[in-house]
């Protein structure tokens, strides 16, 4: 079965900038099967501009944002199924973060980087969705019994791991972050925040099921329901009977690149600390924030030449994991915990509590690009660096 990819764009008055942005895309189209835009009520030539350079094109018909545009878009793609996982909630973020940073001694007293009592959610959100609904209304998809469902989930959650549990259905996994992997069964799949999974299934049978994604540590589930023609859907409870797996390596483990990087000898090699403490809620690189307020660039901790093979080792010294996200590049996991791997061509990586990851990526594009952990407000503390090319 032929693997389909659709990349959707949202943009808000990008007129100047979205033409070369679908050329950069076009240099790709032996792996893209389908381009969307989606215009968010731009006042200049966005639209016109995406449509000659042969977009499919989607006009919101008010300002809606980056979410509500990313989900129309990825409703109108047609490749796949597609589960765009969020964590919602009705608050300004900014009190959020005010409280956040809010001192609280206690939980940096001696004991809290204790695996056993690991933080494992900054934010209790208002609502947990899956393409913007809850259990409550969930979307639900007709699919035919004995055919292949092709399945891409998302996470763009801002701070929530999930597991993905498919209940009576056995998934194929074959792909990670839009890399193919080494096929293998699976049923259930951890989701760290910033990752994406693709997987393949047939409908055994005629009747319900349901697609769950359980919140990391807690009862807290979203999810899409697939039926067959007629089959009655019952409701399902947006509270699960037992709380979700911490995210771990175990899947990790079993991943194993289609296309892995060649073999080489790495010309640079750096290693990085994930430093901080939940009750000062200070995260950094190597003891440093990165002063995400600030227009002036930290010097980055990653310095590479155009042609070099990098290897990056991540060790957690902190209570929370981190999704570890590189801009520009695809990585490959290559140990874990210091346990080589064959793994998973990657862009985000989980780093659990007290243990390493081992990455190997090409300098293959030149820049300034930005290397950090993908839970928003871990970032926003200041976790991360910058990869940056000399010249």
């Amino acid at each position: 079965v032929k693997t389909s990819v659709a990349v959707v764009i949202p943009a808000k008055n990008e007129a100047d900038t979205i033409g070369a942005v679908l050329e950069a895309v076009r240099h790709h189209e032996d792996f893209v099967d389908e381009l969307v835009v989606v215009d968010d009520h731009s006042n200049d030539d966005t639209a016109t501009v995406a449509g000659h350079h042969g977009a499919r094109l989607v006009n919101l018909i008010g300002p809606s944002g980056k979410g509500e545009a990313m989900t129309a878009g990825l409703s109108a793609a047609t490749s796949e199924i597609v589960v765009f996982l969020e964590d919602y909630t009705s608050r300004n973020p900014a009190a959020i973060w005010r409280g956040l940073i809010a001192p609280n001694a206690m939980a940096d007293m001696p004991g809290m980087t204790d695996p056993a009592r690991q933080d494992l959610n900054d934010v209790d959100y208002d609502a947990y969705l899956a393409n913007r609904r809850t259990f409550d209304d969930p979307q639900i998809v007709r699919v035919e019994r004995g055919g292949m469902v092709r399945l891409r989930v998302i996470n763009a959650s801002s701070a929530t791991n999930y597991t993905l549990d498919l209940g009576a259905l056995s998934a194929t996994v074959i792909a990670v972050d839009g890399r193919p992997v080494a096929p293998f069964s699976a049923s259930r799949i951890p989701l760290a925040i910033a990752q994406r999974v693709d997987l393949r299934f047939p409908i055994p049978s005629t009747g319900v099921f349901p697609v769950t994604a359980l919140r990391e540590g807690a009862f807290e589930r979203s999810g899409i329901v697939l039926a067959t023609p007629g089959a009655w859907v019952p409701k399902t409870s947006g509270r699960a009977s037992a709380k979700g797996p911490i995210v771990g390596y175990d899947f990790e483990r079993s991943l194993h690149a289609a296309h892995p990087l060649a073999a080489r000898a790495a010309g640079v090699r750096v290693d990085l600390r994930l430093t901080g403490l939940m009750g000062r809620y200070v995260w950094g690189i190597d003891g440093q924030s990165f002063p995400m307020d600030s227009s002036k660039i930290p010097p980055a901790l990653v310095n590479v030449r155009r042609g070099d093979r990098v290897v990056v080792t991540f060790t957690n010294q902190t209570s929370m994991s981190h999704p570890m996200h590189l801009h520009g590049h695809a990585f490959q996991v290559t140990a874990l915990n210091g346990v080589p791997v064959a793994g998973a061509m990657r862009d985000t990586v989980m780093v659990p509590t007290l243990r390493s990851v081992r990455i190997a990526f090409d300098a293959n594009n030149p820049g300034t690009w930005m290397l950090h952990c993908h839970n928003a407000w871990h970032l926003q503390a200041g976790m991360a660096t910058t990869v940056k090319y000399a010249g």
